[in-house]
Protein backbone atom coordinates (compact mmCIF):
# COMPACT_ATOMS: atom_id res chain seq x y z
CA UNK A 1 0.00 0.00 0.00
CA UNK A 2 2.78 2.41 0.96
CA UNK A 3 4.56 1.52 -2.28
CA UNK A 4 1.47 2.48 -4.32
CA UNK A 5 1.16 5.78 -2.46
CA UNK A 6 4.84 6.46 -3.15
CA UNK A 7 4.33 5.71 -6.85
CA UNK A 8 1.38 8.12 -7.04
CA UNK A 9 3.54 10.77 -5.38
CA UNK A 10 6.25 10.00 -7.94
CA UNK A 11 3.73 10.66 -10.72
CA UNK A 12 3.17 14.17 -9.39
CA UNK A 13 6.96 14.66 -9.17
CA UNK A 14 7.35 13.68 -12.83
CA UNK A 15 4.54 16.08 -13.79
CA UNK A 16 6.14 18.92 -11.85
CA UNK A 17 9.42 18.22 -13.69
CA UNK A 18 7.58 18.18 -17.08
CA UNK A 19 8.65 14.58 -17.54
CA UNK A 20 5.39 13.63 -19.26
CA UNK A 21 6.64 10.34 -20.71
CA UNK A 22 7.50 8.84 -17.30
CA UNK A 23 4.29 10.21 -15.75
CA UNK A 24 2.15 8.62 -18.48
CA UNK A 25 3.87 5.24 -18.15
CA UNK A 26 3.52 5.17 -14.38
CA UNK A 27 -0.13 6.30 -14.49
CA UNK A 28 -0.87 3.56 -17.03
CA UNK A 29 0.84 0.90 -14.87
CA UNK A 30 -1.00 2.03 -11.74
CA UNK A 31 -4.38 2.10 -13.52
CA UNK A 32 -3.86 -1.45 -14.79
CA UNK A 33 -2.72 -2.60 -11.33
CA UNK A 34 -5.89 -1.30 -9.66
CA UNK A 35 -8.08 -2.76 -12.43
CA UNK A 36 -6.47 -6.20 -11.95
CA UNK A 37 -7.21 -5.91 -8.24
CA UNK A 38 -10.89 -4.99 -8.90
CA UNK A 39 -10.57 -1.44 -7.58
CA UNK A 40 -12.31 0.00 -10.61
CA UNK A 41 -13.04 3.48 -9.24
CA UNK A 42 -9.34 4.01 -8.51
CA UNK A 43 -8.37 2.60 -11.90
CA UNK A 44 -10.75 5.01 -13.63
CA UNK A 45 -9.47 7.95 -11.58
CA UNK A 46 -5.87 7.24 -12.58
CA UNK A 47 -6.87 6.81 -16.23
CA UNK A 48 -8.62 10.19 -16.09
CA UNK A 49 -5.45 11.69 -14.61
CA UNK A 50 -3.51 10.14 -17.48
CA UNK A 51 -5.81 11.91 -19.96
CA UNK A 52 -5.26 15.20 -18.13
CA UNK A 53 -1.48 14.80 -18.27
CA UNK A 54 -1.31 13.83 -21.96
CA UNK A 55 -4.51 13.60 -23.98
CA UNK A 56 -2.50 12.38 -26.97
CA UNK A 57 -1.17 9.28 -25.21
CA UNK A 58 -3.81 7.33 -27.14
CA UNK A 59 -2.21 3.89 -26.83
CA UNK A 60 -2.12 4.06 -23.04
CA UNK A 61 -5.56 5.71 -22.79
CA UNK A 62 -7.31 3.18 -25.04
CA UNK A 63 -5.46 0.14 -23.67
CA UNK A 64 -6.16 1.04 -20.04
CA UNK A 65 -9.87 1.52 -20.86
CA UNK A 66 -10.01 -1.92 -22.51
CA UNK A 67 -8.27 -3.58 -19.55
CA UNK A 68 -10.63 -1.94 -17.04
CA UNK A 69 -13.70 -3.10 -19.01
CA UNK A 70 -12.30 -6.63 -19.40
CA UNK A 71 -11.63 -6.91 -15.68
CA UNK A 72 -15.09 -5.58 -14.88
CA UNK A 73 -16.70 -8.12 -17.21
CA UNK A 74 -14.75 -10.98 -15.66
CA UNK A 75 -15.89 -9.89 -12.21
CA UNK A 76 -19.60 -9.88 -13.09
CA UNK A 77 -21.68 -12.57 -11.34
CA UNK A 78 -22.50 -15.13 -14.05
CA UNK A 79 -25.56 -16.44 -12.16
CA UNK A 80 -26.88 -12.89 -11.99
CA UNK A 81 -26.41 -12.44 -15.74
CA UNK A 82 -28.21 -15.70 -16.41
CA UNK A 83 -31.21 -14.50 -14.35
CA UNK A 84 -31.34 -11.23 -16.32
CA UNK A 85 -30.25 -12.72 -19.64
CA UNK A 86 -33.18 -11.26 -21.61
CA UNK A 87 -32.26 -7.73 -20.53
CA UNK A 88 -28.47 -8.01 -20.65
CA UNK A 89 -28.52 -9.67 -24.07
CA UNK A 90 -29.55 -6.27 -25.49
CA UNK A 91 -26.52 -4.51 -23.95
CA UNK A 92 -22.92 -4.29 -25.13
CA UNK A 93 -19.97 -4.81 -22.77
CA UNK A 94 -19.73 -1.16 -21.71
CA UNK A 95 -23.49 -0.93 -21.09
CA UNK A 96 -23.46 -4.22 -19.17
CA UNK A 97 -20.78 -2.93 -16.84
CA UNK A 98 -22.56 0.40 -16.39
CA UNK A 99 -25.79 -1.28 -15.32
CA UNK A 100 -24.14 -3.98 -13.23
CA UNK A 101 -22.03 -1.57 -11.17
CA UNK A 102 -24.75 1.07 -10.76
CA UNK A 103 -27.05 -1.31 -8.85
CA UNK A 104 -27.67 -0.82 -5.14
CA UNK A 105 -28.44 -4.00 -3.22
CA UNK A 106 -31.30 -3.99 -0.68
CA UNK A 107 -32.43 -6.72 1.70
CA UNK A 108 -36.10 -6.79 2.80
CA UNK A 109 -37.72 -8.79 5.58
CA UNK A 110 -41.02 -10.67 5.15
CA UNK A 111 -44.06 -8.32 5.16
CA UNK A 112 -41.88 -5.24 4.72
CA UNK A 113 -43.34 -2.52 2.48
CA UNK A 114 -40.93 -1.58 -0.32
CA UNK A 115 -42.98 1.18 -1.95
CA UNK A 116 -46.43 2.43 -1.04
CA UNK A 117 -49.46 3.35 -3.14
CA UNK A 118 -49.89 7.10 -3.45
CA UNK A 119 -46.30 7.93 -2.49
CA UNK A 120 -43.38 9.05 -4.64
CA UNK A 121 -40.98 6.49 -6.08
CA UNK A 122 -37.51 7.32 -7.41
CA UNK A 123 -36.22 3.76 -7.94
CA UNK A 124 -36.51 0.89 -10.39
CA UNK A 125 -36.56 -2.50 -8.60
CA UNK A 126 -34.83 -5.66 -9.92
CA UNK A 127 -35.91 -8.74 -7.95
CA UNK A 128 -33.02 -11.19 -7.54
CA UNK A 129 -34.16 -13.45 -4.69
CA UNK A 130 -37.40 -14.04 -2.82
CA UNK A 131 -40.96 -13.09 -3.68
CA UNK A 132 -42.94 -9.86 -3.38
CA UNK A 133 -46.60 -9.04 -3.86
CA UNK A 134 -48.16 -6.13 -5.73
CA UNK A 135 -51.34 -4.96 -4.01
CA UNK A 136 -53.96 -2.29 -4.61
CA UNK A 137 -55.81 -0.51 -1.79
CA UNK A 138 -59.28 0.91 -2.34
CA UNK A 139 -61.91 1.73 0.29
CA UNK A 140 -59.76 0.07 2.98
CA UNK A 141 -59.73 -3.15 0.96
CA UNK A 142 -56.39 -4.61 -0.14
CA UNK A 143 -56.47 -6.62 -3.38
CA UNK A 144 -53.61 -8.85 -4.53
CA UNK A 145 -52.72 -8.09 -8.15
CA UNK A 146 -49.66 -10.23 -8.72
CA UNK A 147 -46.75 -12.05 -7.08
CA UNK A 148 -43.35 -11.16 -8.51
CA UNK A 149 -40.37 -13.52 -8.49
CA UNK A 150 -36.66 -13.36 -9.38
CA UNK A 151 -36.22 -11.89 -12.84
CA UNK A 152 -39.14 -9.47 -12.51
CA UNK A 153 -38.86 -5.66 -12.45
CA UNK A 154 -41.18 -3.47 -10.38
CA UNK A 155 -41.91 0.22 -10.00
CA UNK A 156 -41.61 1.12 -13.68
CA UNK A 157 -45.12 2.59 -13.88
CA UNK A 158 -44.13 5.46 -11.56
CA UNK A 159 -40.39 5.49 -12.36
CA UNK A 160 -40.77 6.44 -16.03
CA UNK A 161 -43.77 8.71 -15.59
CA UNK A 162 -44.23 11.73 -13.37
CA UNK A 163 -46.71 10.18 -10.97
CA UNK A 164 -47.11 8.64 -7.55
CA UNK A 165 -47.19 4.86 -7.10
CA UNK A 166 -50.32 3.21 -8.49
CA UNK A 167 -49.86 0.19 -6.21
CA UNK A 168 -47.86 -1.00 -3.19
CA UNK A 169 -45.12 -3.63 -3.17
CA UNK A 170 -44.64 -5.79 -0.07
CA UNK A 171 -42.05 -8.49 0.50
CA UNK A 172 -43.61 -11.94 0.95
CA UNK A 173 -40.36 -13.65 1.91
CA UNK A 174 -36.90 -12.42 2.72
CA UNK A 175 -35.94 -10.70 -0.52
CA UNK A 176 -32.82 -9.37 -2.18
CA UNK A 177 -33.68 -6.57 -4.60
CA UNK A 178 -31.39 -4.29 -6.58
CA UNK A 179 -32.38 -0.70 -7.31
CA UNK A 180 -31.40 1.84 -9.92
CA UNK A 181 -32.09 5.44 -8.90
CA UNK A 182 -33.74 8.02 -11.11
CA UNK A 183 -30.62 10.22 -10.75
CA UNK A 184 -28.47 7.42 -12.19
CA UNK A 185 -30.93 6.88 -15.02
CA UNK A 186 -31.00 10.61 -15.74
CA UNK A 187 -27.18 10.64 -15.98
CA UNK A 188 -27.33 7.69 -18.37
CA UNK A 189 -29.61 9.67 -20.68
CA UNK A 190 -26.56 11.87 -21.32
CA UNK A 191 -23.60 9.52 -20.85
CA UNK A 192 -25.22 6.24 -22.02
CA UNK A 193 -28.35 7.20 -23.99
CA UNK A 194 -28.57 3.73 -25.55
CA UNK A 195 -28.68 1.90 -22.20
CA UNK A 196 -31.35 4.27 -20.88
CA UNK A 197 -33.59 3.63 -23.89
CA UNK A 198 -33.00 -0.14 -23.83
CA UNK A 199 -33.95 -0.45 -20.14
CA UNK A 200 -36.99 1.74 -20.64
CA UNK A 201 -38.13 -0.31 -23.65
CA UNK A 202 -37.63 -3.55 -21.71
CA UNK A 203 -39.65 -2.31 -18.76
CA UNK A 204 -42.44 -0.75 -20.77
CA UNK A 205 -42.89 -3.93 -22.80
CA UNK A 206 -42.97 -6.27 -19.82
CA UNK A 207 -44.16 -4.33 -16.79
CA UNK A 208 -45.92 -0.97 -16.94
CA UNK A 209 -48.97 -1.74 -19.06
CA UNK A 210 -49.46 -4.98 -17.13
CA UNK A 211 -50.33 -3.14 -13.90
CA UNK A 212 -53.12 -1.21 -15.56
CA UNK A 213 -54.35 -4.37 -17.29
CA UNK A 214 -54.52 -6.16 -13.92
CA UNK A 215 -56.48 -3.29 -12.38
CA UNK A 216 -58.92 -3.39 -15.27
CA UNK A 217 -59.16 -7.19 -15.18
CA UNK A 218 -60.08 -7.16 -11.50
CA UNK A 219 -62.60 -4.36 -11.98
CA UNK A 220 -60.63 -1.88 -9.90
CA UNK A 221 -61.19 1.74 -10.88
CA UNK A 222 -58.38 4.02 -9.77
CA UNK A 223 -60.63 7.05 -9.95
CA UNK A 224 -63.12 6.72 -7.14
CA UNK A 225 -65.08 9.86 -8.04
CA UNK A 226 -66.75 10.48 -11.37
CA UNK A 227 -64.96 13.16 -13.36
CA UNK A 228 -66.60 15.83 -15.49
CA UNK A 229 -64.89 17.64 -18.35
CA UNK A 230 -64.67 21.36 -17.68
CA UNK A 231 -63.29 24.45 -19.43
CA UNK A 232 -61.75 27.54 -17.91
CA UNK A 233 -58.68 28.51 -15.95
CA UNK A 234 -57.21 28.14 -12.47
CA UNK A 235 -54.39 29.83 -10.60
CA UNK A 236 -52.26 27.47 -8.53
CA UNK A 237 -49.72 28.33 -5.85
CA UNK A 238 -47.37 26.06 -3.93
CA UNK A 239 -48.05 26.34 -0.19
CA UNK A 240 -46.32 25.21 2.97
CA UNK A 241 -48.03 23.32 5.82
CA UNK A 242 -48.96 26.65 7.45
CA UNK A 243 -50.63 27.76 4.16
CA UNK A 244 -47.84 30.25 3.46
CA UNK A 245 -47.38 30.57 -0.34
CA UNK A 246 -44.13 29.50 -1.97
CA UNK A 247 -43.15 31.37 -5.11
CA UNK A 248 -45.43 32.94 -7.68
CA UNK A 249 -48.82 31.55 -8.77
CA UNK A 250 -48.99 29.76 -12.12
CA UNK A 251 -51.93 29.56 -14.49
CA UNK A 252 -53.54 26.33 -15.67
CA UNK A 253 -56.17 25.41 -18.23
CA UNK A 254 -58.85 23.15 -16.74
CA UNK A 255 -59.39 19.62 -18.06
CA UNK A 256 -61.77 17.86 -15.66
CA UNK A 257 -63.03 17.96 -12.08
CA UNK A 258 -64.64 15.66 -9.50
CA UNK A 259 -65.57 15.77 -5.85
CA UNK A 260 -62.13 14.38 -5.04
CA UNK A 261 -59.83 16.32 -7.34
CA UNK A 262 -59.09 18.29 -10.47
CA UNK A 263 -56.77 18.16 -13.45
CA UNK A 264 -55.47 21.03 -15.54
CA UNK A 265 -52.81 21.79 -18.13
CA UNK A 266 -49.75 23.98 -17.72
CA UNK A 267 -47.07 24.92 -20.25
CA UNK A 268 -43.36 24.84 -19.41
CA UNK A 269 -40.10 23.77 -21.03
CA UNK A 270 -38.62 22.56 -17.71
CA UNK A 271 -39.57 18.92 -17.10
CA UNK A 272 -37.61 18.66 -13.85
CA UNK A 273 -39.45 21.66 -12.43
CA UNK A 274 -42.75 19.92 -13.16
CA UNK A 275 -41.50 16.73 -11.48
CA UNK A 276 -40.88 18.74 -8.31
CA UNK A 277 -44.62 19.37 -8.07
CA UNK A 278 -45.26 15.71 -7.25
CA UNK A 279 -46.42 15.24 -3.69
CA UNK A 280 -46.50 18.98 -3.06
CA UNK A 281 -49.49 20.89 -1.68
CA UNK A 282 -50.99 23.58 -3.88
CA UNK A 283 -53.78 26.11 -3.39
CA UNK A 284 -56.05 26.16 -6.44
CA UNK A 285 -58.14 29.25 -7.12
CA UNK A 286 -60.83 28.95 -9.75
CA UNK A 287 -60.98 32.06 -11.93
CA UNK A 288 -64.60 33.21 -11.65
CA UNK A 289 -66.50 36.38 -12.63
CA UNK A 290 -65.90 39.29 -10.28
CA UNK A 291 -69.40 39.13 -8.77
CA UNK A 292 -68.93 35.52 -7.70
CA UNK A 293 -67.44 34.25 -4.46
CA UNK A 294 -63.81 33.13 -4.83
CA UNK A 295 -63.37 29.37 -4.54
CA UNK A 296 -59.97 28.20 -3.31
CA UNK A 297 -59.14 24.56 -2.59
CA UNK A 298 -56.01 22.96 -1.16
CA UNK A 299 -54.87 19.87 -3.02
CA UNK A 300 -51.94 17.46 -3.38
CA UNK A 301 -50.35 16.87 -6.78
CA UNK A 302 -50.46 13.11 -7.44
CA UNK A 303 -49.53 12.90 -11.12
CA UNK A 304 -48.08 14.96 -13.94
CA UNK A 305 -48.27 13.76 -17.53
CA UNK A 306 -46.23 15.03 -20.47
CA UNK A 307 -47.95 16.02 -23.72
CA UNK A 308 -46.66 17.57 -26.93
CA UNK A 309 -45.40 21.14 -27.23
CA UNK A 310 -44.28 21.42 -23.56
CA UNK A 311 -47.80 20.87 -22.21
CA UNK A 312 -48.19 18.98 -18.94
CA UNK A 313 -51.38 17.70 -17.33
CA UNK A 314 -51.39 18.15 -13.55
CA UNK A 315 -53.65 15.88 -11.49
CA UNK A 316 -54.34 16.92 -7.89
CA UNK A 317 -56.46 15.41 -5.11
CA UNK A 318 -58.40 17.86 -2.92
CA UNK A 319 -57.42 17.88 0.75
CA UNK A 320 -61.14 17.79 1.54
CA UNK A 321 -63.76 16.54 -0.89
CA UNK A 322 -66.09 19.19 -2.20
CA UNK A 323 -69.85 18.82 -1.88
CA UNK A 324 -72.05 17.91 -4.84
CA UNK A 325 -73.62 21.36 -4.59
CA UNK A 326 -70.27 23.16 -4.82
CA UNK A 327 -69.14 20.86 -7.62
CA UNK A 328 -72.22 21.64 -9.69
CA UNK A 329 -71.78 25.33 -8.90
CA UNK A 330 -68.20 25.35 -10.16
CA UNK A 331 -69.11 23.42 -13.32
CA UNK A 332 -72.04 25.75 -14.02
CA UNK A 333 -70.04 28.95 -13.46
CA UNK A 334 -67.09 27.80 -15.52
CA UNK A 335 -69.42 26.76 -18.36
CA UNK A 336 -71.02 30.22 -18.32
CA UNK A 337 -67.59 31.84 -18.31
CA UNK A 338 -66.55 29.83 -21.35
CA UNK A 339 -69.79 30.70 -23.15
CA UNK A 340 -69.16 34.40 -22.52
CA UNK A 341 -65.59 34.12 -23.87
CA UNK A 342 -66.83 32.34 -26.99
CA UNK A 343 -69.22 35.19 -27.86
Amino acid sequence: MDNLINQEALVEKYIAENNTEKAVKLLFDLSVHYANNKNFSKAEALRNRLIEVDSMALTEIITSAEIIEEERSAFVDKDYLKLWETLYSTLNVEETNALYYARYENIYLPDQTIFRQGELNSNLYFINRGEVKIVYLQNDKETLLKILKPGDIAGSDSFFSISTCTTSMISLTGSQIDTISRDTFKNWETSFPSIASKIKDFCLKTQTSEIFDLLKEKGLERRVHQRTEISGYVMATLVRANNEPVGKPFKGSLSDISAGGVSFYIKTSKKETVRLLLGRTIAIKFILPEDQQQIVKKATVVSVGYHLFNDYSVHADFEKKISSEMLLNIIDIMAKNQAMEDL
